[in-house]
């Protein structure tokens, strides 16, 4: 462990955990580590788990729509609100009256 995280130019091993000694056993991630982290995830939009909606407006248009909360936020609408409606909790979200959840066939394993 000692030739991973290294040590101080004087000798004394480097602590990388929150709070020091006593701490919450959290590990302290370096500025490069979460750019490695961040490059890594960037760009992998095609999950199995990603849905694609059927938003339906109080004027009658329907809207087919992936990646539901950053639709939302674009728009000005609440991605909580939404799906309220889908679960069938509220009545309307500002003025979107029905989503439905259409499936997508999953990938080939």
């Amino acid at each position: 462990m000692i030739s991973i995280l290294g040590r101080k130019p004087d000798g004394m091993l480097i602590n990388r955990t929150n709070g020091g000694i006593g701490g919450n056993g959290k590990t302290y991630q370096t500025p490069e580590t979460r750019d490695k982290i961040s490059k890594a995830l960037t760009g992998n939009n095609n999950s199995p788990r990603q849905c694609t909606w059927q938003i339906t407006f109080e004027c009658g248009r329907i809207e087919i729509v992936k990646r539901l909360p950053i639709w939302a936020k674009e728009r000005g609408y609440d991605r909580s609100g939404i799906h309220k409606v889908y679960r069938g909790v509220r009545n309307h979200h500002m003025d979107i009256v029905k989503v439905i959840k259409l499936v997508t066939p999953k990938p080939p394993l």
